[in-house]
């Protein structure tokens, strides 16, 4: 079934099979060691080296091939699953490698395949429970190509058009990033603000710390009981919860432990260092559990659960956090580590100061966070449609006259969470 509708006369309908050729080199002799990966849409180098044994496993692969993801097509975090080769090296044969015939422009080819992921053409091929694409798969869908001039001819429009809002977007997320930067300067000024009243007390001696514990992935139940897990906490950089991110099962809840409102809850694990540590107040108005690798703080009444979630993030305790931490690639902190953090603690009528005038300002860098990124997401919109429209020949761009300008063929990538979003 054609995925495209009726392209303009002048155009044909192909096989992909008839316009890609599978890549099916592999890297036995070891003649390239540059690891590829996907990463944000984009094929870059890993970080990570790979082992030779790997590396004789992989798949070689040259300038303008073209890698398809088209592992786990059911699972929404993996927004794009095409992009073209930018030099070459050795990816792993779970990903599908083709290249262009002789007659395909590579890149009109690589936003024609865009289109179809855009389109979710890939999600209906997929095999397994995970929806696993495959080439034997892949060679069977119908492709609106071109003659090869018009072909340029949309690289060129095409190019120059995602160029364009890819620098919209570019300084829709500098605005973000500048919005962040004011806030941690805010953050760390009312949280490191010193004077006589003032006292630098280990955390250890402002209340009592416990372990979390509790099971798996395998127990989430969406209408079960209100759950906290650590990865909750630092992947979505919450100051304060309010509504639970994960459920479980109620069978299984005693198999986890209990953790109470204005109760205050640290990650042991984490990506980073700065994952680890990060403290969360829990406000959720029901009955909640906590997951393993979770330390639990009940404050004993001279420091404030939300003073304390602000301070935790400011510079002084992120160094602090950071040269107490263990581990590389996972990151680890003992709840020993934690009750030695020194922290500032004012009187608790000035901690409630601060902590209402970091609300305000919190607030309103959110609201202005929040709109920022819904223009966004209106430019990431537009730039799909467009491509769609137009390697589908639905938009005649053949006597479009491109001006001179600068390629911009992607966007910089995310930005870490900074703890200005509630839950």
């Amino acid at each position: 079934m054609k995925w495209f509708g009726t392209p303009p006369e002048c155009w044909e309908s192909k096989r992909a099979r008839a316009v890609f050729n599978e890549n099916t080199k592999i890297n036995s002799d070891i003649n390239t060691d540059v690891a590829l990966q996907f990463r944000y849409g984009e094929i870059v180098r890993k970080k990570r080296p790979e082992t030779i044994e790997n590396l004789k496993r992989y798949t070689v692969v040259e300038t303008n091939d073209i890698m398809v993801n088209g592992l786990n097509l059911n699972y929404d975090f993996v927004t794009q699953r095409v992009a073209l080769v930018k030099e070459k090296g050795a990816i792993t044969p779970a990903y599908i490698s083709i290249r262009p015939r002789n007659a395909i422009n590579p890149a009109f080819a690589c936003y024609l395949l865009k289109a179809m992921d855009s389109q979710k053409v890939f999600n209906g091929m997929g095999a397994g429970i995970r929806l696993t694409l495959g080439y034997s798969e892949f060679k069977q869908t119908m492709l609106p190509i071109p003659p090869r001039k018009e072909q340029d001819q949309i690289v060129g429009f095409l190019d120059w058009k995602v160029s364009q809002i890819n620098k919209l977007i570019n300084a829709k997320k500098r605005q973000i990033l500048l919005s962040q930067e004011l806030w941690a300067k805010i953050l760390n000024t009312k949280a490191t603000e010193f004077n006589s009243n003032y006292k630098e007390i280990r955390l250890g001696n402002l209340g009592v710390f416990r372990k979390g514990f509790g099971g798996s992935r395998a127990d989430d139940s969406a209408d079960g009981f209100a759950c906290i897990r650590y990865g909750d906490i630092y992947k979505t950089g919450v100051f304060k919860m309010n509504t639970p991110v994960s459920r479980i099962k109620q069978s299984v809840s005693t198999s986890y432990a209990r953790v109470y409102k204005n109760e205050v809850l640290f990650p042991l694990s984490g990506e980073t260092k700065e994952d680890i540590g990060m403290a969360m107040v829990n406000e959720i108005d029901e009955d909640t559990w906590c997951s393993g690798d979770c330390a639990i703080f009940t404050s004993n009444g001279t420091i404030l659960p939300r003073y304390l979630t602000y301070a935790i993030r400011c510079s002084y305790l992120n160094k602090q956090r950071a040269s107490m931490a263990k581990g590389d690639i996972i990151v680890h902190l003992s709840t020993g580590a934690l009750q030695r953090l020194r922290i500032l603690v004012p009187p608790i009528e000035i901690q409630e100061s601060i902590v209402s005038s970091l609300d305000m300002v919190y607030t309103n860098i959110q609201k202005m966070k929040t709109k920022i990124e819904a223009e966004i997401d209106l430019f990431y919109e537009y730039r799909t449609r467009l491509i769609s429209d137009v390697v589908t020949g639905k938009l005649d761009v053949s006597k479009v006259v491109i001006p001179e300008f600068e390629l911009l063929d992607e966007v910089e990538e995310e930005n870490e969470p900074t703890g200005t979003e509630e839950k």
